[in-house]
């Protein structure tokens, strides 16, 4: 996924990857080839819980980690 996004790079200023809540392969894939990173969520106490939730943090921190190296 990630080279198929570096061969569209130039022609597009933004590209949204879309996928499903879960960390399946899908998921972790567009997580490894993002620059950046958007959770939407709702504005409800237990949606408000998760994003203070340390391994949902870690999971995308240590994708950062791999993706570099």
């Amino acid at each position: 996924l990630a080279r198929a996004i570096d061969d569209i790079r130039e022609r597009f200023r933004v590209v949204i990857l879309d996928t499903p809540p879960s960390l399946g392969l899908l998921t972790l894939n567009a997580l490894v080839a993002a620059d950046s990173v958007l959770v939407p969520l709702q504005c409800e106490n237990l949606a408000l819980e998760v994003v203070d939730c340390p391994p949902a943090g870690d999971t995308v921190s240590r994708i950062a980690v791999v993706s570099v190296k």
